[in-house]
């Protein structure tokens, strides 16, 4: 059996406060979600941890593991340092015939989305809703457990479909018609697009985000608007792939 979980935050003090976790010491939360896991997974399950599994290092994070049942896959978070560089940051399998994609960061568009495959991820620890057959796994959004397949796959049969590319798209495409009637940018017919991804981007990070633009790409938190993205393009009449330049703030 497949179990999927994220944003255990193993020995992070902090991360009670910061979410509110129903837990008096950081050791009270470790014993708990250590239970919990156990509780729910047996040796011979994979558990596939999208990131942010331990603070303190390599050594305690062995430490926490050496506790957990089942074989493990980790793949990067926010926070996991103690991972050497050959960590992955996404892991996709077929199982039972369902195409599932899993990374640290919910994502609007994901391989295979247009064909229903799921998409499950953490890092929002339970603020980010879901679009379509997507899942926040993280703990904190499923009572500090792990969740199976078969449990993921009884909620998928409530979600709604993945909407089409042609959906997720209308926004932007709508933002280049309103810049190209001299709406966007004052009248001064520059070529920006503005786009907001605030609605998916989330965190200490910026995504990388990937358009058929030509040029470059920034992306800044302005002042006003609450943990929100602004994205900033050049368009140009003929697309091609661009790169993007990935910031912080």
């Amino acid at each position: 059996m497949y179990y999927f979980t994220a944003d255990e935050h193993y020995g992070h003090k902090n991360i009670i406060r910061y979410c509110r976790r129903p837990f008096s010491t950081v050791e009270e939360m470790d014993r708990e979600l250590i239970r919990r896991h156990n509780e729910a997974v047996r040796e011979g399950d994979v558990v596939i941890h999208a990131g942010d599994f331990a603070f303190n290092g390599k050594e305690r994070a062995r430490l926490y593991l050496a506790e957990l049942k089942g074989q493990h896959i980790f793949l990067r978070g926010s926070h996991d340092h103690w991972l050497d560089g050959t960590a992955h940051e996404i892991w996709q399998e077929t199982i039972d015939g369902q195409y599932v994609v899993v990374c640290h960061y919910g994502m609007r568009v994901w391989p295979r989305s247009h064909y229903n495959s799921w998409q499950l991820y953490g890092h929002s620890h339970g603020l980010l809703e879901p679009i379509g057959k997507q899942w926040d796994i993280g703990v904190d959004n499923n009572d500090f457990y792990p969740l199976s397949f078969d449990k993921i796959r009884a909620i998928m049969r409530e979600r709604p479909d993945n909407p089409p590319q042609s959906d997720v798209c209308s926004g932007e495409a709508a933002a280049v018609a309103r810049h190209r009637a001299g709406r966007l940018d004052g009248g001064r017919g520059t070529g920006g697009v503005l786009l907001r991804l605030g609605d998916f981007m989330r965190g200490e990070r910026s995504c990388i985000f990937r358009a058929i633009f030509r040029s470059t790409a920034t992306m800044i938190r302005p002042d006003g608007l609450l943990r929100g993205h602004l994205c900033v393009l050049d368009f140009d009449p003929q697309p091609e792939l661009s790169s993007l330049r990935d910031g912080r703030y």
